[in-house]
C-alpha cells in the first residue's frame, strides 16, 4: 500500500490527510521458485492492487495517542487475482495487525503474469496507518480535514456551472462599484471550449469568446481593458486554482473559523492580522457540504451569497467584495437560463486574430512574453531632491497593477511619489505559451 503522507503548513493549524493511490507497489516473491525470476522472452508483470480499501485506525490506537504505525503482511495472492493467505510479519499492537488483516482481505489484485499467463505469488505487502485529525472549531464542533484539491474538486461539482458535461446556459449579471453607473455581463455557454461573454462598464465593452483551441478578445472603446471591468470577470470565473495553477499541499494550512456566524474550514497560505484575518495570500472557505463561502486574494475578500439551485448546482445569486472591511463591488445574477444549441459562428469574434494557448511542458524562450507598458503615469516631483527609485511591481493575468514594492529607494518622499505612480500603470500581460499568467515588471523613476 502506498504510503500515507500526513502534511502540516508552516505556521499554520489544521493538518492534510493525502490518501493513498490505488495502484499499490508490492514486493514479491513467486510461490515455489525461492525467489527466482522468470528467464522467458515474455516479461513478467508484477502484481499490483486494484482495489485496497484503507484499514480503520484502531480506536485503542487513539486513546493511547499513537498516530501511526505500520504492519507487515506475507500475502498469497492467487492466480485470479484474491488474497488467498495473509500471514503477519510484524505487529505493532494496539489492533494494528488485525485491521490490517481485514483491509487486505477486501483488496482486489491485478495477478501476476508470467509467459502471458497469471500465475499464484507470494508477496509481502507494508500497511501503513496514518491518524485522521479532525478541525475543531467553536465549542469543539468537528470538521473534517482533507486535502485542498478534494476540497477544490467537491465545490466545484456542488457549484461550477463551468464542468464538461453541464447543461448549456445563458447567464446575465449586474454589478456596480460603490456609487458609480451601473455595468452588466452576458454569457452564453455550450460547453467548456464553446462560450462567449460580453461585458459593458459606460463606454467600454469587452468581448470574449472561445471556439475549440481559439480564444478571442476584443476592447471597444478603449485602448485596453479597464481593470473594473477585468475584475467582474475575475468574480465571475471565480477565485479557486484551475488546471494551469500548481498546487502543493504542504503550502496550505487548514483551520476551524467563523464565518457569518457558522463553523467553516479556512484553507489559506499567508499571514493573519491579531484578528486571524488574512492580509496578504490567499484564503478560502468551505462550509461542511465543500459548498464555497468567500475567498480572499489581491487584498480583497468575496462573499458568495443567496445561494439558489441550478440544474443541481448551487449558485451564489450575489458577490459582495470588500476591502478593508468596507464592500466596493456588488454583482448579481438576474438571470440563467437554458440555452438552445447554437451554431460555431456564435463563439468567433470577426475581425479579431485568435491566440492559441499552449499546453504544459518543456519552455523555450520564445514562448515567453515579458509585459509591456499600456499606460504610463509619471511620478509627481515632491521637490525633495534628486533620486532613482525602482519599483517592482506585481501583475494580474490581464496586466493590471495589483501591489508594488520599493526595490530601491530614493528616500521617503520621492519613494510615496514612485508607488503612487507605479500603481497606476497597465502592461500587456505576461504570456507563457500563450497562455496569460500573472507577473512581474519593474519601473524605474528619475527625480
Amino acid at each position: 500500500m502506498a504510503p500515507m503522507r500526513m502534511i502540516f503548513c508552516r505556521a499554520c493549524a489544521g493538518a492534510l490527510l493525502i490518501a493513498p493511490s490505488d495502484s499499490v507497489p508490492l514486493s514479491w516473491t513467486q510461490a515455489g521458485s525461492d525467489n527466482s525470476t522468470s528467464t522467458s522472452e515474455h516479461p513478467a508483470s508484477p502484481p499490483s492492487c486494484r482495489s485496497c480499501p484503507q484499514p480503520e485506525f484502531p480506536p485503542e490506537a487513539r486513546k493511547a495517542k499513537i498516530s501511526s504505525a505500520v504492519v507487515m503482511l506475507d500475502v498469497m495472492i492467487s492466480a485470479d487475482g484474491q488474497p488467498d493467505d495473509i500471514r503477519v510479519v510484524s505487529d505493532p499492537g494496539h489492533s494494528f495487525a488485525d485491521n490490517a488483516v481485514k483491509a487486505v482481505r477486501k483488496w482486489k489484485f491485478k495477478p501476476y503474469v508470467v509467459d502471458a499467463a497469471p500465475v499464484q505469488v507470494s508477496t509481502y505487502i507494508s500497511v501503513p496507518f496514518k491518524a485522521k485529525f479532525e478541525l475543531l472549531g467553536e465549542n469543539s464542533a468537528a470538521l473534517e480535514a482533507q486535502p485542498f484539491m478534494e476540497r477544490i474538486k467537491r465545490s466545484r461539482e456542488l457549484s461550477d456551472l463551468n464542468l464538461p458535461g453541464c447543461k448549456p446556459f445563458h447567464l446575465v449579471a449586474s454589478f456596480h462599484w460603490g456609487d458609480a453607473t451601473p455595468g452588466n455581463s452576458d454569457l452564453i455557454w455550450q460547453e467548456p471550449t464553446k462560450w462567449r461573454r460580453k461585458t459593458k462598464l459606460g463606454d467600454v465593452t469587452v468581448l470574449e469568446s472561445q471556439l475549440g483551441d481559439r480564444v478571442y478578445r476584443k476592447v471597444v472603446g478603449a485602448p485596453a481593458s479597464p481593470k473594473q471591468i477585468d475584475d467582474v470577470i475575475q468574480e465571475l470565473d471565480g477565485h479557486l486554482p484551475d488546471k494551469r495553477s500548481s498546487v502543493y499541499e504542504g503550502d496550505w494550512g487548514q483551520s476551524a473559523v467563523k464565518w457569518n456566524g457558522a463553523d467553516v474550514v479556512r484553507v489559506a497560505w499567508g499571514q493573519v492580522d491579531q484578528q486571524n484575518n488574512p492580509v496578504n495570500g490567499r484564503a478560502y472557505w468551505f462550509n461542511r457540504k465543500g459548498l464555497l463561502l468567500g475567498a480572499f486574494e489581491a487584498f480583497r475578500a468575496s462573499s458568495y451569497l443567496n445561494f439558489a439551485d441550478w440544474n443541481g448546482k448551487q449558485v451564489p445569486r450575489r458577490i459582495d467584495v470588500s476591502e478593508n472591511g468596507s464592500v466596493v463591488l456588488s454583482l448579481e445574477v438576474t438571470q440563467i437560463d437554458d440555452l438552445p444549441s447554437q451554431t460555431d459562428s456564435a463563439f468567433v469574434l470577426e475581425g479579431v486574430e485568435p491566440r492559441i494557448p499552449g499546453q504544459a511542458g518543456e519552455l523555450d524562450s520564445s514562448q515567453f512574453i515579458q509585459p509591456m507598458p499600456l499606460h504610463k503615469v509619471a511620478a509627481k516631483n515632491p521637490h525633495a531632491g534628486h533620486g532613482t527609485v525602482i519599483v517592482i511591481v506585481q501583475l494580474d493575468l490581464h496586466g493590471h497593477v495589483t501591489d508594488a514594492i520599493i526595490r530601491e529607494s530614493g528616500g521617503e518622499a520621492l519613494d510615496k511619489a514612485a508607488m503612487e505612480a507605479a500603481k497606476q500603470w497597465e502592461f500587456t500581460p505576461m504570456m507563457v505559451k500563450g497562455n496569460a499568467v500573472p507577473g512581474v515588471a519593474l519601473i524605474r523613476f528619475e527625480f
